[in-house]
């Protein structure tokens, strides 16, 4: 295609770069890829350092600003994902905070959130309390201006998110801001198949953060009254494992008594209710659901990760074996297509969503089983069913099932390979999204 046919061939856009040891230093090389696929699609990109902003380093601040001034960038893009705008901009100064994009350098945004729910709040609410005694109100109003800021657009990967921000009464928006996260072009290899397995490294395998150790030490631990709230919300979890830990902690606070929801500030404009549900999905839940269902599949699970949690790796079950971390590159696409079966278990923080690692996981020519996401379906098709579990028994059946039949294990992962590959890569989000992000954010300008 000539230069001036390509989708962003006249776009200047600003990308964000996040520093080198965040999560394990894994959205760094997204955000590479990401960039990558811009200039492919005919972009000009200025990228963004956002360890100047992250450590303070006015200078670079500085410089960095001048250059974007003169880069004369249409927008900002959120790579890899929306925190690196929203917390990577944020410059605070005299107990006041302002966004460095969109306030000093007046750059629309597009926002490609990760958990579009647990998470703005964390970047925007600084110090986070403690304890419900720190807690402070008016978290609603500043949910709702960042979400109805006319110069962002915002994008979600879960379709839970789009339908709990409108019950909340922050805002609404249309499905259109539904996407699948994206294959990078590491796990996007021609010569990545099933087929192309002699041999196997692992059985059964888990990639991921298990963050039992952080999970201990949240400093609200020893409040009674929330211990309490999270051992109901667990056990209802346990009891249906497709039951989304947004929706149990919802429930449960919903039938607390209104003066224990109010000395425990439990309330959706208090700053410590989003504290504790960003910890109790991000860490609390992602520790004990992700142990029940890695110790509920009967066989020895090699665990790939804890890089964000190093100190839970020595908290492993008898059953676990622990790996090192992989980095996010032909490396881990060679380890997914390296086991028979990976067992994934999506982070607690989605309703309906799923992360990027199921779908590039079956773009190496790897095969996972997951557990039930609607949006799964959704992206997938009838063929999702094959690879969703629905409790522990079903996780147990089906595991054995495909690590005996080589055979079908291989066309499931075909036929997903193939639609992850054609649907979901970096290109073809960034074709249909920020194209039309770029068209609407200049009418409102």
């Amino acid at each position: 295609m000539a230069l001036k046919h390509l989708p962003l061939a006249k776009s200047r856009l600003v990308a964000t770069l996040p520093p080198a040891n965040f999560f394990g230093g894994n959205n760094l090389r997204r955000a590479q890829y990401q960039i990558a696929a811009l200039r492919r699609l005919g972009a000009a990109v200025y990228e963004f350092d956002t360890a100047a902003i992250y450590f303070s380093d006015h200078p670079a601040i500085e410089r960095q600003k001048d250059e974007i001034q003169s880069f004369n960038a249409d927008a900002v893009v959120s790579t890899p994902n929306a925190s690196y705008v929203v917390q990577g901009g944020l410059i605070t100064e005299n107990d006041s905070s302002r966004n460095l994009f969109l306030d000093d350098l007046e750059l629309p945004a597009i926002l490609f959130w990760d958990h579009a729910l647990t998470q703005p709040a964390s970047y925007l609410l600084n110090p986070q309390p403690a304890h419900p005694s720190e807690s402070r109100a008016g978290v609603i109003s500043i949910l709702r201006a960042l979400f109805c800021d006319p110069r962002i657009e915002h994008y979600f990967p879960d379709s839970g998110h789009l339908r709990v921000l409108d019950r909340l009464g922050i805002t609404s928006f249309d499905d259109t801001k539904w996407f699948v996260q994206e294959v990078s072009d590491a796990f996007n290899q021609t010569d990545q198949t099933p087929e192309s397995i002699e041999r196997y490294d692992e059985d059964v395998a888990f990639f991921g953060n298990l963050y039992l150790a952080t999970s201990k030490a949240l400093p609200y631990s020893k409040d009674h009254r929330l211990s309490e709230v999270r051992s109901r919300a667990q056990a209802a979890c346990s009891a249906d494992w497709s039951l989304p830990a947004f929706q149990a902690y919802s429930d449960v606070i919903a039938s607390l008594d209104a003066d224990i929801k109010a000395s425990c500030r439990l309330d959706l404009d208090q700053s410590f209710y989003w504290r504790f549900i960003y910890d109790e999905l991000s860490r609390v839940m992602n520790a004990g659901h992700r142990m029940n269902v890695l110790q509920s599949c009967g066989h020895t699970v090699a665990c790939y990760g804890n890089f964000n949690d190093p100190e839970s790796s020595s908290m492993l079950g008898d059953r676990c074996l622990m790996r090192k971390a992989l980095p996010y590159d032909k490396t881990l696409a060679d380890a997914f297509r390296n086991t028979r079966v990976v067992i994934d278990v999506a982070n607690a923080a989605f309703i309906n969503g799923f992360s990027v690692k199921p779908i590039v996981c079956f773009a190496a020519g790897g095969f996972v089983l997951t557990n039930f996401k609607a949006d799964f379906v959704r992206a997938f098709g009838s063929v999702a069913n094959e690879v969703i579990y629905s409790d522990a028994s079903d996780l147990a059946g089906k595991l054995d099932y495909f690590l005996l039949n080589d055979r079908r294990r291989r066309d499931v992962s075909r036929e997903i390979q193939s639609i992850a590959r054609t649907n979901y890569t970096t290109m073809s989000l960034f074709t249909k999204t920020i194209p039309r992000a770029l068209s609407r954010l200049q009418k409102r300008k």
